[in-house]
């Protein structure tokens, strides 16, 4: 296992099933950061938390047979090691990582891939599962030229993009990498079979382009990841297309069909990444599309009509934002200026080689 570096634990949020259990699933050790709005508790205490809560959620499930765990977060408390609790929530349940089966991937952020290696190897044989249109796990963030090359098309300044890229490859030195070999790809509607049922994939491409959600269809229970959390709308990140990587991924709208996929199957309980349960997927659904009509509008009455890029649009959106939330920041702006073009709201032209948008 990697050792503690510092301060900062290894990040990891896997789902996480074991061949004597029914299903893990997405904990919810949250980031410290201000846009995600939680707080990171002791890995530990979560850990509990999490593994007990989820037995009396899964409705159905045998004792011993489904609980959820996970372990991660940005910052843990001085000490904590992800591992460690993700060790314990197992013992407390009867387990240990050598039960460990198959290592189920939401998405390949460093929040939630960031021990799937290390895991692998200690459970000897486990299976690493990931959607194909996902990078993540190999790489970081900013790492290829495509990626940079669409920040530099967004209009932010090469020092801005030299900064958020040192940030990235310090976030990566506390995740592993995988190799595609290392890897059993993710597809859509295949089924993951356990003693007590299966869990089906959904793919809800949108936070990232091979984010996938779980359904339990047996009482309709969706493990969502970053798809659908409670208390705010996830940050559809920039990333170049996955089929022509010299484009950039429509992430907005692409989320939009995954919000109403996940709809047409009127879940009861929706556990998300971060956050609380949900109970009343409607209500969010309809607040969250409340909240991006708002966003929208919001963004397109910044757009001038001498033309403004993504990246000063952002910076007028949010202005005290820094570190890693200049990089959400800029996403944010890039997926509502696709999207209102995409809805001729908006006029864009390249100059230079960077996007100018126009008021019409």
């Amino acid at each position: 296992m990697s050792p503690t570096r510092g301060r900062v634990t290894k990040l990891a949020f896997a789902l996480l099933i074991c061949s004597v259990v029914g299903w893990f699933g997405d904990d919810r050790l949250g980031m410290v950061d201000s846009l995600w709005g939680e707080r990171v508790a002791d890995g530990t205490n979560v850990m509990h938390v999490t593994v007990s809560k989820l037995r009396r959620l899964l409705a159905g499930v045998a004792e011993n047979e489904g609980i959820v765990t996970g372990a991660g977060g940005y910052q843990l408390q001085v000490g904590v090691d992800a591992v460690d609790a993700l060790r314990a929530g197992l013992r407390q349940n009867g387990l240990t990582t050598g039960d460990i089966r198959r290592i189920v991937l939401t998405h390949a952020h460093e929040d939630h891939c960031g021990l799937a290696r290390s895991l692998r190897d200690e459970a000897k044989d486990a299976e690493v599962f990931v959607h194909g249109w996902e990078t993540g796990h190999r790489a970081a963030r900013l790492e290829h030229e495509e990626n940079l090359k669409l920040l530099e098309r967004a209009g932010v300044p090469d020092d801005e993009i030299a900064a958020m890229r040192r940030l990235y490859d310090e976030v990566r030195q506390y995740a592993d990498s995988l190799d595609d070999d290392h890897c059993r790809e993710l597809i859509d509607g295949d089924e993951l079979h356990f003693d007590a049922g299966a869990l089906r994939v959904v793919h809800t491409p949108g936070h990232t382009p091979g984010s996938c959600s779980f359904l339990r269809e047996a009482d309709r229970t969706l493990i969502a990841g970053d798809c659908v959390l409670k208390r705010v709308t996830p940050n559809p990140v920039i990333s170049p297309d996955p089929i022509d990587p010299s484009r950039r991924f429509r992430s907005l709208a692409e989320y939009l069909v995954s919000l109403a996929r996940v709809r047409s199957f009127a879940p009861t309980l929706v556990l998300g990444g971060h956050g609380e349960p949900i109970h009343d997927f409607e209500e969010l659904f309809n607040r969250y599309l409340k909240l991006i009509r708002e966003r929208q509008a919001a963004i397109i009455s910044l757009v001038p009509q001498n033309g403004a890029t993504a990246w000063e649009i952002s910076r007028t959106m949010f202005p005290n934002t820094d570190d890693v939330h200049r990089f959400l920041a800029v996403s944010e702006a890039v997926a509502h200026l696709d999207y209102a073009h995409s809805e001729a709201k908006i006029a864009v032209e390249i100059a230079d080689g960077r996007e100018v948008y126009r008021r019409l």
